[in-house]
């Protein structure tokens, strides 16, 4: 999901702050479920201009836990009824900073300043979960790219809910990924305040068989190995 954010030729002496884009996602193989629907809440959010992130979540997945994988390849899907079992949600976060590079609002560049955070929840059920993170961000500018600061940070999410087949012990995995990057009460979010119950979706894909699993593009993060090792 491409995240517009409508430049401002002014000075912005606090960067914006775009929260719950998505995109940090296994795209190869996942199916899109149109009648699956989630939610998250950023319970707490402060990013502070000293590099400091901290961010208090809760996600919640609305429809039936899924009885059925879907495996879209390039002629189609395939599906398949499994007998699921939860085992465990992973929260994935990445922090960017968005660059002015043009004339137009369209010309802008993304780069990097936080590795993909993965976090385990404080507390997770087949339907819910708390994501706790307190931890750091690089607020440093490349000057050599654009010459300016950073005008925008943009905080991605995504979910994961790790499901395992009960007869056989494949292990299954939903993506959730931000869908609605959320304002709170209609103002700019910036960096240096703290923030309180910002809501937003997610789009949320059938689960998808280990198998077929891809690590994540572009610093192939291989979240099935980081997700075995820290359950």
């Amino acid at each position: 999901m491409a995240v517009a954010v409508i430049y401002n030729s002014r000075v912005i002496p606090s960067p914006l702050i775009v929260l719950g884009a998505g995109t940090l996602i296994d795209g190869y193989h996942v199916e899109y479920g149109e009648n699956l629907e989630a939610e998250w809440t950023a319970q707490m959010l402060r990013l502070s201009s000293n590099g400091s992130f901290a961010l208090d979540l809760r996600f919640d997945y609305i429809s039936e836990n899924p009885t059925e994988s879907k495996i879209y390849y390039s002629q189609g899907s395939v599906s398949s009824e499994v007998d699921f079992e939860f085992v465990t949600s992973v929260a994935l976060m990445q922090v960017e900073s968005v660059y002015k590079v043009g004339s137009s609002w369209r010309d802008v560049t993304y780069d990097t300043i936080a590795g993909i955070i993965p976090n385990i929840p404080k507390f997770s059920d087949s339907k819910s979960c708390l994501i706790e993170y307190r931890g750091k961000f690089s607020p440093e500018v490349n000057l050599t790219k654009t010459m300016t600061k950073a005008y925008a940070l943009v905080v991605r999410l995504s979910w994961i809910r790790v499901f395992r087949e009960k007869n056989n012990g494949t292990f299954y995995y939903q993506w959730l990924q931000g869908n609605q990057p959320s304002t709170k009460a209609g103002r700019e979010l910036v960096v240096d305040e703290t923030y309180y119950d910002i809501s937003g979706s997610f789009l949320v894909y059938y689960p998808i068989p280990e198998n077929v699993t891809s690590p994540l593009l572009p610093m192939e993060f291989n979240y099935v190995k980081w997700i075995r090792e820290n359950i």
